[in-house]
């Protein structure tokens, strides 16, 4: 189906152009499967731990007293009903928030396993670090897009895709709104925001849930709820999933690395010829000579 719509996900103008910048194994992968390849957000933190993480703001609770408590948290505690004591004292009350608070916070977190995204660099020209970073410098490949088409080309992947842009903050300071699970998955540390990213997510909600006799107005029916924690810790995801797409309908044009030698430009147009992958291919121009 097309891009999902989602109030947490911020899209980029649908005509703007998209970058996948990648190696040419993975490009290889991308056209003989004609399909895009989905990361597992939970194998992506091994690498990098900030990966669905939260900001040091989410744990403030944690250190949370009678005495130390933020004037407005105070009010929205007093105000609170957790139990059928309408007296109840204002320390326990707090207990209970704070419970409540690393409960959201877990939940939050061991929803990473659940998640799959694939990453795109949003901007009108080429990047010189993105070369360097994503594409393995001399034999890299960047497929320009724009969202438009990358919405049509997964027109008939199985399962709700969703899109937006990557909001950029400051772990240390910041505080993200935990009301919706997937904002820590767009969120990312002010050290990458050079990256532009554009991120498509799947929630594979089936990792996460189980399917369980409950009785439903007197009658047993076979329904799904989520795994405990226990068991959910023990879930093992897979690295990635991939999603059928139209290439003809995805890729506007291939770039290839501004510092590839001849011969690998030369093999990347062989092997599109024999894929019968009709595309206009040009190498970047970005280190050629400025007289010309």
């Amino acid at each position: 189906m097309p891009i999902t719509e989602h109030p947490i996900f911020k899209q980029p103008p649908r005509d703007a152009k998209l970058w996948r910048y990648t190696n040419f194994p993975k490009f290889v992968s991308l056209i003989t499967t004609k399909a895009l390849f989905f990361s597992n957000v939970y194998h992506l933190s091994r690498d990098d731990p900030y990966e669905g993480a939260l900001p040091a703001g989410n744990f403030a609770h944690r250190d949370w007293s009678i005495d130390t408590l933020p004037s407005d948290i105070r009010q929205r505690i007093q105000r609170a009903r957790y139990s059928h004591d309408e007296n109840e004292p204002l320390a326990s009350k707090l207990q209970r928030h704070i419970s409540g608070q690393n409960e959201l916070i877990r939940h939050v977190l061991r929803s990473t396993k659940e998640y799959f995204i694939n990453c795109w660099h949003q901007s009108e020209y080429e990047s010189a670090a993105m070369w360097k970073l994503y594409a393995e410098d001399s034999f890299g490949i960047a497929i320009v897009s724009n969202l438009s088409r990358i919405s049509g080309a997964l027109s008939s992947a199985s399962g709700d895709i969703m899109c937006g842009l990557v909001n950029y903050i400051d772990y240390e300071k910041d505080l993200l709104d935990l009301e919706n699970a997937f904002t820590p998955i767009i969120s990312k540390r002010l050290s990458f925001a050079h990256e532009r990213e554009v991120r498509l997510l799947h929630w594979d909600t089936s990792i996460g849930d189980e399917q369980v006799w409950m009785l439903w107005n007197g009658q047993p029916k076979l329904m799904w709820q989520p795994k405990s924690h226990e068991d959910h810790y023990k879930i093992v995801p897979p690295m990635g999933n991939i999603f059928a797409c139209d290439l003809d309908e995805l890729v506007l044009e291939i770039k290839i690395s501004p510092t590839a030698p001849a011969w690998f430009e030369a093999a990347v147009r062989d092997f599109c010829d024999l894929a019968g992958f009709d595309k206009p291919i040009s190498k970047s121009l970005l280190m050629g000579s400025p007289m010309r």
